[in-house]
C-alpha cells in the first residue's frame, strides 16, 4: 500500500524551520564605574542572523543587533570607547554588558544574557580603518537552562563584540555568539529558548 506507515517514498529528514527574530526586540545596557556609576542603554534593536545583511561582520559572529545612531547610550560610551581599555595607571575598563529580549505582542521581557569584562590581555582589535571591536569576556547565558560550568564550560565561551567607529566611539552593532553546554544556540533552537522563556515569564 503506497503511502502506508513503512512507505519510504514518503520520508524526508527533518530540518528545523526557518524563523525571523522580528517578533521580539533585543536590548542591551552597558554598566562601569568610572568617576561614579555609568549606563548606557540600547534599547529595542533588531537581531539578525543573515549573513549578507551582516555583510563585512558576518565571520565575526552568529548574530548581529543592529544599533540606531540615535540611541540613548551613544553619547555615553563613545568617549569609553575612543579610549584604551587600560588608563595611564593600568586601571582598566570593567563594563557588564546586560542583553534583555521584549516579545513586542505583549511586552513579556526576559534577561536574555550577561558578559563582564575584557579577556586578559585582550585589547581592542581594528577590523578596518573604520571599523574597530572591543570584547567581552565571561559570557553567561540565561535562556538555555541550567548550565554545569566544569572544565569543559570556558572551552566555548560566549561571545559579545562591540562593533564600533575608532575615530568617534559610537557604537555600529553588537555581534553574538552563543554557546550552552559547549553547543552553539542559533537558529530555531536560540528561537524556541526564547519562546519558552517568555511564555514562562508570563505564567509566572
Amino acid at each position: 500500500m503506497v503511502g502506508g506507515p513503512f512507505d519510504d517514498t514518503q520520508w524526508q529528514p527533518y530540518e528545523d524551520p526557518e524563523v525571523n527574530f522580528d517578533e521580539f526586540a533585543f536590548s542591551v545596557t552597558l554598566v562601569w564605574h568610572e568617576d561614579g556609576t555609568k549606563k548606557a542603554s540600547f534599547p529595542f534593536m533588531r537581531m539578525t542572523d543573515d549573513a549578507d545583511e551582516m555583510a563585512q561582520i558576518a565571520h565575526t559572529s552568529t548574530n548581529m543587533f543592529l544599533v540606531s545612531p540615535e540611541a540613548p547610550g551613544q553619547d555615553i560610551l563613545a568617549p569609553r570607547l575612543r579610549r584604551a581599555i587600560s588608563d595611564e595607571e593600568g586601571k582598566r575598563w570593567v563594563p557588564t554588558a546586560y542583553l534583555t529580549c521584549t516579545r513586542r505582542t505583549d511586552g513579556a521581557t526576559i534577561r536574555m544574557a550577561h558578559f563582564s569584562g575584557f579577556e586578559e590581555g585582550e585589547e581592542y582589535w581594528e577590523y578596518s580603518a573604520s571599523i574597530r571591536c572591543g570584547s567581552l569576556d565571561n559570557g553567561r547565558l540565561l535562556v538555555a537552562g541550567w548550565e554545569d560550568y566544569d572544565e569543559d564550560y570556558r572551552d566555548y565561551p560566549s561571545t559579545f563584540h562591540l562593533v564600533h567607529d575608532p575615530s568617534t566611539g559610537r557604537l555600529l552593532a553588537i555581534c553574538s555568539t552563543l554557546y550552552h553546554n559547549n553547543n552553539e544556540l542559533r537558529g530555531y533552537e536560540l528561537y524556541r529558548c526564547l519562546r519558552a522563556r517568555l511564555d514562562e515569564s508570563v505564567r509566572d
